[in-house]
């Protein structure tokens, strides 16, 4: 179930990628600071669930 979640967590970046890649949209700073607070949070979530 955690898995789940943390997918739909990516959402947001995924379609900043998008945007920029088929839309041609420049991302702002604060959308690049977000998403790598985003990935971050998943990335320790997910290392935090593997340790136990």
């Amino acid at each position: 179930m955690l898995e789940a979640s943390l997918m739909q967590l990516t959402v947001p970046a995924i379609a900043l990628l998008l945007g920029w890649l088929f839309l041609a949209e420049s991302p702002s700073l604060l959308a690049l600071l977000s998403t790598l607070f985003i990935l971050s949070g998943i990335a320790l979530t997910s290392w935090a669930k593997a340790r136990k």
